[in-house]
């Protein structure tokens, strides 16, 4: 009986990973640390909600305007995309309001956690987008 694999496969070690699972891992490690608050408080913020923010709502804003001007009719593009940016506000607010908690913990008794407030009531504003847009008919 031959052996089918590509002779990449072949010369990999056992156990290690190819550089699209390492890829994976990595992304997928870098979600959780957000999601459980592990960033610095300064990373968290500019990086996961202002330029993140920034660029999937440029993403989005591209994408309906090419589907609208495509006149693609289609609610399944459209509500991906949407349910997509819900999700990724939901990650981005939560990972860096635990990120504030951390910070506020870290400081307390040192000095008052200004920043950290300051943080809390900048999420407010994705809070209320979401209320607005998630819960209003189509």
């Amino acid at each position: 009986m031959t052996d089918q694999r590509s002779d990449e496969q072949q010369n990999e070690e056992p156990g290690k990973h190819s550089e699209r699972g390492q890829w994976l891992q990595t992304i997928k490690a870098y979600a959780l640390r957000h999601w459980r608050g592990e960033n610095s408080l300064v990373y968290a913020f500019w990086v996961n909600q202002i330029v993140a923010m920034i660029v999937v709502n440029s993403v989005y804003g591209m994408l309906a305007y090419i589907f609208l001007k495509l006149g693609y009719a289609g609610l399944a593009p459209f509500a991906a995309a949407y349910l997509s940016v819900i999700a990724f506000y939901v990650w981005s607010i939560v990972g860096t309001w635990r990120s504030t908690s951390a910070s506020i913990r870290h400081v307390r008794g040192v000095r008052f956690p200004f920043w950290s407030y300051a943080a809390r009531v900048w999420l407010a504003i994705p809070v209320l987008f979401l209320a607005t847009h998630v819960f209003r008919p189509f």
